[in-house]
């Protein structure tokens, strides 16, 4: 499910409201895709050059000793409630292991920014049972969540094979992040 709530590249005039749902404007769908295309063409440029950074490819995510320590301290990798999950990813903004404008792709809820959702084929070979693709309230394992979220790869038309997504990846950076405090 996406939202366009906040969402300042849609103009909401271009929509019509019916109940909880918005429906776009015959009119207006040329704009909405356009201004989509660009949003998420910016968002996936945004995730790629925080990608490109040399310290985003390192197991040890850039964190310091005494900021792996807080976050030991503050949370539990396989009981962890939405909320801390939330707080933990905003921890991980403020350390710089996760930059702040992909916390949409990362959100714990089952609404996605339009910008930071995803379309095409994907898969994983990474199943648990009972887990689901949205973080659900009693699913307090956030560590296999993050494993199974990181396992998915995507169809890649231009090279005919499947990879890690961006999100995908950046589910990868929280695993890597959460089994640190686990050791």
């Amino acid at each position: 499910m996406v939202s366009i709530r906040g969402n300042s590249f849609l103009n909401p005039d271009w929509f019509v409201r019916k109940g909880s749902y918005a429906i776009v404007k015959e009119e207006y769908k040329e704009q909405v895709r356009e201004s989509l295309a660009q949003a998420k063409a910016q968002a996936q440029n945004n995730l790629q050059t925080f990608f490109n950074k040399p310290n985003t490819s390192k197991v040890d995510c850039g964190l310091t000793e005494q900021q792996k320590t807080e976050l030991a301290g503050r949370y539990n990798p396989t009981d962890m409630s939405r909320d801390e999950y939330n707080n933990f990813v905003d921890d991980l903004c403020s350390y710089g292991v996760i930059p702040a404008e992909a916390k949409g792709y990362i959100a714990s809820s089952m609404l996605t920014p339009l910008e930071c959702s995803e379309t095409g084929l994907q898969i994983s070979n990474y199943a648990p049972s009972g887990m689901s693709y949205s973080l659900q309230n009693g699913q307090n394992n956030v560590l296999d969540w993050v494993r199974y979220r990181a396992s998915f790869e995507q169809f890649d038309p231009l090279s005919q094979s499947f990879q890690k997504s961006p999100t995908a990846l950046l589910f990868g950076k929280i695993e890597q992040v959460l089994n640190q405090l686990l050791d």
